[in-house]
């Protein structure tokens, strides 16, 4: 009976010398280029910000001369991006030998509270700043809502219960009905706390009440298809869906 050969070890180690050798160039080659300056960040390119401008940005990040690509910090930039209300995510990589990319993830204003200095919110209910010098939002006003700006702490989520529940009900009008959402003009409360939505088309006013709030919507705009285009919602002064099965429908006179 014939033996079997052992097979030489000899291939495997020439193999991991090798993979050893090649790391140890790549990782000696950048640590020498560092040393020399070459390796040192000379360009960095910005992608997805539309609100806060690149210098801003640049600012943010800190003094990058005489930093080596491989040796900055991804993530602690990143957190230095996020400190900014706008910026809900940073993402940085490298791009070898010497190029850092930032893409950014922005906050977007949803709603302007209307207090005696508007407010900005975005969909998670966080208080943003307002950038340049005037507001060119195509956004709803809530208002009717405590004004206090205690309330209202900027790059923090709102503190107003009534507020936050606002937001994460127009967040669901803008995903679910986007044409609802453009033209909406206004969400108000009265004094029995029920919501009131308002259009930017004559306007019109639409009770939902205090409840069921979501499934109210669901019946404004069946009731809208309903019309099959004879009417539209703009053609009635105002509607009221606070009653199981019916709605309450006034025209403009």
């Amino acid at each position: 009976m014939a033996r079997k050969r052992k097979k030489s070890p000899l291939p495997l180690i020439l193999s991991l010398s090798l993979v050893v050798l090649c790391a140890a160039l790549i990782w000696g080659s950048f640590h020498w280029t560092g040393l020399k300056g070459l390796g040192q960040v000379a360009g960095v390119e910005i992608a997805g910000n539309r609100l806060v401008a690149d210098q801003e940005l640049m600012r943010l990040l800190g003094d990058l001369d005489n930093t080596a690509i491989t040796g900055l910090d991804l993530r602690e930039s990143s957190k230095k991006l996020e400190k900014h209300p706008y910026i809900a995510a940073a993402r940085l990589s490298r791009i070898f030998p010497r190029r850092l990319r930032v893409e950014i993830h922005e906050r977007r204003p949803l709603v302007m509270v209307n207090n005696a200095e508007l407010v900005l919110i975005d969909d998670q209910g966080i208080v943003l700043p307002r950038i340049g010098g005037g507001l060119d939002y195509q956004i709803p006003f809530l208002s009717g809502f405590n004004p206090d700006a205690n309330l209202y702490p900027i790059g923090e989520q709102a503190l107003s219960v009534k507020v936050k529940s606002t937001v994460a009900l127009v967040s669901r009008v803008k995903d679910h009905f986007p044409g609802l959402f453009a033209n909406l003009s206004e969400v108000t409360i009265n004094q029995q706390d029920e919501y009131l939505l308002i259009l930017a088309e004559k306007p019109t006013r639409i009770n939902l009440g205090d409840q069921a709030l979501i499934e109210r919507i669901y019946t404004l705009v069946k009731f809208e298809r309903a019309l099959g285009g004879m009417k539209l919602l703009s053609d009635y002064a105002y509607l009221d869906l606070r009653y199981a099965k019916q709605i309450i429908a006034k025209e403009w006179s």
